[in-house]
């Protein structure tokens, strides 16, 4: 069976349009800090990328859920405070960010975490939502995601990149099988359900 409902959508708030509304008249001394561009760093986001994998490495669990906490709260304030932006992950989870953040931290281990942040949040920006808009709850066969409504455009459009047309509106059975046979095609587990390891290869 194929289902698509509406839900309301999360990260959202009175208090994103207040931030916004702030930032459009105050943009300069608000996200330029200082008038040299300085800014203090408190928590673990100003350790060097090295404490980062070492925590990954020993398995220091309370290291990794502060850097995971860290991670969340500065991708949040790139929703607050980035202009045109509404969720700078809109289909992304925290643990496949940590999993991109390590890797580039094992690449640069004297970066430091907010700077290495800094260019995860550089990379996610140009995919990001830039208008407010609702989840969707996608179903086929029992099992179902949330999504995006705007991402759920992407996906099929992706899919007609990639040869595997969906049709132009909704979630239907046509849609879950563009994407089995897409899933199929790329080794990937035949869900017809737009998951996080499709999205992964759609937006890799």
């Amino acid at each position: 069976m194929v289902s698509h409902e509406k839900q309301s959508p999360v990260r959202f708030g009175p208090g994103i349009f207040i931030a916004a509304t702030v930032v459009s008249l105050l943009a300069t001394p608000i996200l330029a800090a200082d008038d040299q561009g300085r800014f203090a760093v408190d928590g673990v986001g100003r350790q060097p990328c090295s404490v980062l994998v070492e925590a990954v490495r020993s398995e220091n669990r309370e290291q990794i859920i502060a850097f995971a906490s860290w991670t969340d709260g500065f991708l949040t304030g790139a929703n607050v405070y980035g202009l045109d932006t509404f969720d700078i992950t809109p289909w992304q989870p925290i643990e496949l960010l940590q999993a991109k953040l390590r890797q580039y931290c094992e690449a640069n281990p004297d970066v430091a975490v907010i700077n290495a942040l800094g260019r995860l949040a550089s990379v996610l920006e140009p995919d990001r939502l830039a208008e407010a808009d609702e989840l969707v709850s996608v179903r086929n066969d029992g099992q179902g995601v949330f999504i995006y409504g705007a991402m759920l455009d992407r996906v099929r459009q992706a899919l007609a990149e990639a040869g595997h047309p969906a049709p132009s509106e909704g979630f239907d059975a046509k849609f879950a099988d563009a994407l089995v046979t897409y899933q199929a095609a790329n080794d990937l587990p035949q869900t017809g359900l737009p998951d996080l390891a499709t999205l992964n290869s759609l937006f890799p």
